[in-house]
């Protein structure tokens, strides 16, 4: 299975189905047309106005659409990360519009495997994407794949002893392949450094001193 279907597979664990087929409609809309009016979503839908601007206004409570302008209004990366989970054909572009959202400067097969862990972190919580923030910027992000770590440290710091590297540690806390966090790991390197990696070395400090 290449790494968008499990990407696919992973977020549809963590997806809870409570839209329903106009807003799914009107979502993939504001995906596929970035940032557009609510008249232009209606006739872009064939959806009555009234009933656009109804649903649009509660995917703005969920957090899958925002306010752009007083006119306009574009998907979020949340909205767009139900999109994947709903059409795998046009997952790619999706995916590449959390790119430039995140401005990330990585391969698509990178960003689909950062992405997949965070599927997975979320997975070890109970955590639907309901549950999330809108995640426009990726240090949103950060917080749901260090809690699994340092609960997984903490927990099993008998077993931290035999694992070689950081990455086998993040691969073993979020149950994924090593190879999909080698995968990332310019991401992981590159943007939460200084926010991640280094807490988790603190932790292993801590436990090391734990087993002394």
């Amino acid at each position: 299975m290449d790494i968008l279907s499990r990407l696919v597979e992973s977020l549809n664990d963590i997806v809870d189905r409570h839209l329903d087929e106009i807003e799914v409609l009107i979502l993939k809309v504001f995906s596929q047309y970035g940032c557009i009016s609510i008249y232009r979503a209606a006739n872009l839908t064939g959806i009555p106005i009234s009933t656009t601007y109804k649903k649009a206004r509660r995917l703005i409570e969920q957090e899958l659409l925002r306010v752009e302008t007083t006119c306009s209004y574009r998907i979020t990366v949340k909205g767009l990360l139900y999109c994947v989970a709903e059409d795998r054909e046009s997952a790619p572009y999706m995916i590449n519009r959390i790119k430039l959202i995140w401005k990330l400067n990585s391969k698509f097969e990178e960003i689909c495997a950062y992405l997949l862990l965070l599927a997975k972190a979320l997975k070890t919580q109970n955590m639907k994407i309901s549950q999330l923030p809108s995640l426009d910027s990726i240090k949103d992000t950060y917080r749901y794949i260090l809690i699994p770590l340092i609960t997984f440290m903490i927990e099993y710091s008998n077993k931290i002893e035999y694992l070689n590297n950081i990455e086998e540690i993040i691969a073993s806390a979020l149950n994924v392949d090593t190879e999909i966090v080698k995968m990332c790991s310019k991401i992981i390197n590159n943007i939460i450094s200084n926010y991640l990696l280094k807490s988790l070395l603190k932790v292993l400090e801590l436990v090391s001193e734990k087993n002394k």
